[in-house]
């Protein structure tokens, strides 16, 4: 391990222009941010990108490994999103893991937006594999018992639905966007407060039969 301290990440950045790369600890100084890029070298054309980095959740690792990392905001990014995770409840962290995965983001900017987008998504709650996502759907569908039984398959018609809608599974269930459009809410110069609540993560809400909806927050 190259953190050293408990609660610190390490991540290996590499300049891209002259291949010189180094650990840097998250978070650090700014002394020492200045310092640590200097020494792998700077200039007008140089770019940097997360060569690797240690940390426990591989999710998240595979969606930052790779990026192009800022020499001015970069390590400050990472430090939101470490203290993002730790601050974030089970249902929280699983729908953010789920999101990077639905949404594949491009940048380290567009993952820490999309950590404080989590009430842009919804959850099937139980519904943890195709099975039980076809259960969940056509036990509380509107249709009629009659209707139903052509296609009570629950394995089938959660892998349809699968196929047909951008979501993913979790420990909690099926975790999908809900249509709601995602808020910019980091412009790429001051990291929002880690604590930053966008909302309660919602379970989806389905009709059943012509009744009213169910809608529980996590």
């Amino acid at each position: 391990m190259h953190g050293g301290e408990d609660g610190m990440l390490s991540v290996k950045v590499r300049n891209l222009e002259n291949g010189e790369q180094g650990w840097l600890n998250i978070p650090s100084s700014y002394q020492t941010i200045r310092e640590f890029f200097s020494g792998i070298g700077e200039g007008e054309d140089a770019g940097y990108e997360i060569a690797d980095i240690e940390m426990e959740e591989p999710v998240l690792k595979k969606h930052l490994t790779g990026k192009s990392i800022r020499r001015e905001n970069g390590p400050e990014e990472l430090h939101f999103l470490k203290q993002r995770m730790e601050g974030f409840t089970g249902p929280e962290r699983e729908t953010f893991l789920a999101a990077l995965e639905i949404e594949k983001p491009h940048t380290i900017m567009e993952i820490v937006n999309l950590s404080c987008n989590l009430d842009k998504f919804s959850l099937y709650p139980g519904a943890c594999d195709e099975e039980k996502l076809g259960e969940y759907l056509l036990d509380n569908s509107e249709d009629s018992p009659e209707e139903l039984a052509a296609v009570l398959d629950y394995g089938l018609t959660g892998e349809n639905y699968a196929k047909e809608h951008m979501g993913c599974f979790s420990g909690s269930g099926y975790i999908f966007r809900n249509g709601k459009p995602l808020e910019e809410i980091y412009n790429g110069k001051q990291c929002p407060d880690p604590a930053y609540d966008s909302g309660a993560v919602l379970m989806a809400q389905i009709k059943k039969n012509g009744s009213g909806g169910r809608s529980k927050i996590l």
